[in-house]
């Protein structure tokens, strides 16, 4: 009898530390998953997924056209072509999406959310494009 109940505590010993090492790999996991997550993301925004053009701003005259985007975790989609991002930056309500090209140049497009479903890029020689996220349809 006495030796059930030892066998019996020790088993409930080991149980307990399985459980807590599995406890800890999982916090582990979740904290290594949030970190990864976090990088195309800026002041709690998503940058991820589709973005239709609202109004593209050249010198001061606004036109209603501009390219749609679309960004992926390893990629974004710009006038049909898929174009290979090498990572995402955040700082702030910025995102720099850095854009790995030929010979080992790298191209850096910032992006500015003005809320979460509106971003803006100001590009070169006065170019501002704005975007509205594309929600998906239920």
């Amino acid at each position: 009898m006495l030796v059930a109940r030892v066998v019996h505590r020790e088993g409930a010993k080991t149980a307990k530390l399985l459980a807590f090492v599995l406890l800890g790999l999982f916090a582990a996991v979740v904290v290594w998953k949030a970190a990864s997550w976090g990088y195309h993301r800026a002041a709690g925004y998503e940058l991820l997924g589709k973005w239709r053009a609202e109004q593209t701003s050249v010198m001061g005259f606004s036109l209603p056209i501009g390219a749609n985007l679309e960004f992926a975790a390893d990629s974004a989609m710009v006038l049909d072509t898929r174009v290979p991002v090498a990572e995402y930056e955040r700082e702030g309500n910025l995102v720099h999406v850095i854009v790995a090209g030929g010979s080992g140049v790298q191209a850096n497009f910032t992006f500015r959310f003005d809320d979460a479903d509106h971003i803006v890029y100001d590009g070169p020689l006065g170019v501002t494009l704005r975007y509205r996220r594309v929600k998906a349809a239920k």
